[in-house]
């Protein structure tokens, strides 16, 4: 059985609605901001935006979980649940993740000095190396929590 979860579409067209208000607004209003404040309105509410269109319209799933491990998108590596030992949901500045703790079997590809400084920033935070973004996703995130622990323990019973 395979699961897939999907960015949210009506997380999307929220950003699309605010981005719009704030560009509608600039250009109603261009004498009530300085210059560069104007400018940086403009350009930041167009990319919102584009950025809210290209969710809208980019329906791959995110993340995908079968019985022999996990997908996401954003990493672009499937991580099988034999190296997979726990996972814990974090919350950084209102951004969610749930975090993969990873055992030492797990083949990693070798990282450039940047990936490694930010793994390194991860770890100092309180996450880890594998961190699975999940705030744009239409899901639970007690659901998803319990998902991935139950495959967890399903794949731990069949090995032993």
């Amino acid at each position: 059985m395979e699961t897939k979860y999907y960015k949210s579409y009506w997380k999307s067209v929220k950003i699309v609605i605010l981005s719009s208000i704030f560009l509608i607004l600039t250009l109603l209003l261009p004498d009530a901001l300085p210059t560069i404040l104007y400018w940086f309105v403009l350009i930041f509410s167009g990319l919102g935006i584009l950025a809210g269109l290209a969710n809208l319209l980019d329906r791959r799933p995110q993340i995908i979980i079968n019985e022999k491990g996990i997908y996401e998108r954003s990493y672009n590596e499937f991580i099988n649940w034999t190296a997979i030992e726990d996972a814990h949901t974090a919350n950084f500045n209102g951004q969610k993740f749930i975090c993969l703790i990873l055992n030492e079997n797990y083949n990693r590809k070798k990282a450039n000095k940047f990936k490694r400084n930010v793994i390194k920033l991860n770890k100092r935070l309180g996450a880890q190396e594998f961190n699975i973004p999940y705030g744009q996703l239409d899901v639970n995130e007690s659901k998803l929590l319990e998902l991935f622990r139950a495959k967890l323990q399903s794949n731990t019973e069949s090995t032993n």
